[in-house]
């Protein structure tokens, strides 16, 4: 199973709209099980609420930890590059406020994922300082890598 996260931005929330139709959906692909070729269309809306109830029940924890985690990737990948230009520093701190940020997320969004994710930023903030950077930094890309491909 993959996913595809769009970040789309909006008009500022109105009391005349409670939602707005984003997107339309179409995608047509082959089912490797049965070689069946299958085709979904829907439509994406977005609700607006100032209703932090309501908020709350309408929030699929499973897509924010995808998203939370999509964003704690790109942390780290931030975290590499400065690391790479000798800002060990700089990446340590990034690294550690990811780690957080993850721990933080899975507390709320009780996602064991997201606290294994943590873990490995803990380390890389640790091993950031090493001499033997090459071997993290292989570490590190390849964890990025297969995080973002969902694989």
């Amino acid at each position: 199973e993959k996913y595809v996260l769009l970040e789309v931005k909006t008009d500022a929330y109105s009391d005349k709209k409670s939602q707005i139709k984003l997107a339309d959906v179409n995608i047509r692909y082959v089912d490797m099980k049965d070689n069946h070729t299958t085709k979904l269309n829907s439509d994406i809306y977005a609700s607006f609420t100032r209703s932090r109830k309501a908020y709350d029940s309408k929030q699929n924890k499973h897509v924010y930890a995808d998203v939370v985690e999509q964003i704690a990737i790109e942390n780290n990948e931030k975290a590499l590059a400065l690391r790479d230009k000798g800002k060990v520093q700089e990446a340590k701190q990034l690294l550690i406020f990811d780690s957080s940020y993850l721990r933080s997320n899975a507390t709320t969004l009780g996602s064991n994922k997201l606290t294994g994710y943590a873990d490995e930023n803990e380390k890389d903030a640790e091993a950031v300082e090493k001499e033997d950077w090459n071997v993290q930094r292989k570490v590190m890309r390849e964890s990025q890598s297969t995080r973002k491909t969902q694989r």
